[in-house]
């Protein structure tokens, strides 16, 4: 029984040289470098392609799913849904208030009503005079758009054909 209650005798405790480890495994690497660059020449094509086709993949989109190229044009598309509705909005609030303004103005004094009028009909002049605007400028911002579209596609070709894409190619995308 007192055999039990030993205590272990501990390993013996290995001597550490770090230089000479260091050495060691420098040596061995310098052994093994001709065969790591033999098979970093065979196999870096196929790590390469491999790459590629995944950097490829996430531009161009895979199994249904879009890429980068298709999500930037959804974006854009929904961005500028979200800015037409927020205008519209606006201006739906802009009118209430105005009516809202009107009615407490006229309320106030007789000259005020006045004024008010005066305040209308130039209102009603810029108004006239947006639409015009609007409706001038309206065949310059659709070739702009033409024009964004235009340019995302050629990127997207470009990129398609050399799975990579120039500075300049980068910035047309934008």
């Amino acid at each position: 029984m007192s055999s039990l209650f030993r205590s272990p005798k501990a390993p013996p405790v290995p001597q550490v040289n770090i230089p000479g480890d260091i050495g060691k495994y420098v040596s061995g690497l310098g052994l093994q470098l001709p065969t790591i660059i033999s098979s970093e020449a065979e196999y870096r094509p196929q790590f390469v392609g491999l790459n590629l086709a995944d950097v490829g993949g996430f531009m161009r989109g895979t199994a249904g799913q879009p890429g980068l190229f298709a999500l930037s044009r959804m974006a854009a598309q929904a961005a500028q849904a979200q800015t037409t509705l927020a205008r519209s909005s606006d201006i739906a609030q802009m009118s209430r208030e105005a009516k809202n303004m009107r009615a407490a103005m006229e309320a106030l004094s007789p000259e005020q009503v006045q004024n008010i009028r005066a305040i209308e009909q130039l209102a009603e002049k810029a108004r006239g005079a947006e639409e015009a605007y609007v409706a001038r400028m309206e065949p310059y911002i659709s070739s702009q758009e033409q024009y964004a579209q235009m340019g995302g596609k050629m990127a997207e070709e470009a990129f398609a054909r050399r799975d990579t894409l120039s500075q300049e190619e980068q910035r047309a995308a934008q």
